[in-house]
């Protein structure tokens, strides 16, 4: 039973008799004209399905299944049109036969591979191997349709690659959030690396300030000895200038007195103290990093794998198949204007 016959009786839905009819009934169910007459009791119908009590004076007055009526007018028009199809043509060279078979003889010449049995004996085809219409049809349709099946995985294959590629270009905006992420991190590294090297850099100055104050400090320790030094080693000078400006007799006579009372350390150098200075002149050993060493390496993952776009090839027998869809088709378009 298909969903276009009565569940009851298990007629076909129809126009073309009142008892076939649909009548939809309160609860959505559907029966034929014919079998709610028959359920009708003191102007009610209990659905057969769900009990549901459906309140009507009379059949005609429920609403016709206008939709099913459309499906059932749907259906017989695509079954004419396949049995249409099915059948076998008029031979083009003898009208009064069908063309029930195909010629599938290799070396057939013949533009018109259909063929009645009149042809097999006496016309184009005799003597060559034939196949029943229906058979090579069905034979070409079966590989027809896996080739279809094949096309349309494919297909989807494709979609599928596409909306993936979709899923992907979502990433490479920059205001996508893959790239804000990356981009974020990026700022970040080098916003606390421009804070760390200002770090360094005030501590890198700082030392080399403490150096130059060190040396500064060192060096007026060293001119304030040698100052003193220098004022001893000027006195001692005046002293000794003034010894010289003695005439010889009254020199002589003090150095005797120096020499009685063991004073004569007059005549001795004074300690100069430092002899040899080495000031501390500013310099610094600077120790600078690989400046490549701060980059970051940015490169590209690569996640996209190549798509299968190859097709299938066609094999001899295919090529075959395929010739003999085009004779059939041009065959039964030559066969129905002819007929026309």
């Amino acid at each position: 039973m298909s969903f276009i016959d009565c569940e009851i009786c298990d007629e076909e839905f129809s126009t073309l008799t009142d008892v076939n009819i649909p009548r939809i009934l309160r609860c959505g169910h559907t029966t034929c004209h014919g079998c709610a007459e028959k359920l009708l009791r003191n102007s009610t119908i209990l659905c057969p399905f769900c009990r549901e009590a459906t309140n009507v004076s009379a059949v005609k007055d429920l609403q016709k299944n206008f939709a099913l009526l459309q499906a059932v007018e749907h259906t017989k028009t695509k079954t004419e049109e396949k049995d249409s199809i099915d059948a076998p043509p008029k031979c083009a060279s003898h009208q009064y036969n069908l063309a029930e078979f195909v010629c599938i003889e290799p070396t057939c010449r013949s533009s018109d591979k259909l063929m009645c049995r009149t042809c097999e004996e006496f016309g184009a085809h005799a003597g060559h191997k034939k196949g029943l219409l229906q058979s090579e049809a069905a034979k070409l349709r079966q590989f027809l349709s896996g080739k279809l099946s094949r096309s349309e995985e494919l297909a989807s294959q494709i979609e599928t690659n596409i909306e993936k590629i979709g899923r992907a270009q979502l990433t490479n905006i920059d205001d996508g959030e893959v790239f804000q992420e990356k981009k974020d991190s990026i700022v970040s590294y080098y916003t606390t690396l421009r804070m760390t090297l200002d770090a360094l850099e005030n501590e890198a100055l700082e030392k080399l300030q403490n150096i130059a104050e060190a040396n500064f400090s060192r060096n007026e320790i060293l001119v304030a000895e040698l100052s003193e030094s220098l004022e001893k080693q000027k006195s001692k000078s005046a002293e000794l200038k003034l010894f010289m400006e003695m005439s010889n007799a009254d020199l002589l006579a003090v150095n005797s007195v120096m020499d009685a009372s063991n004073e004569t350390e007059i005549w001795n150098d004074v300690s100069p103290g430092i002899t040899n200075v080495e000031p501390e002149v500013f310099d610094a050993t600077l120790a600078f990093p690989e400046i490549d060493r701060l980059a970051i390496q940015v490169s590209k993952v690569s996640r996209m794998n190549s798509l299968p776009w190859e097709f299938e090839e066609a094999s001899v027998g295919d090529e075959n198949l395929l010739a003999a869809l085009i004779n059939i088709n041009d065959s039964l378009t030559t066969t129905h204007l002819t007929s026309e």
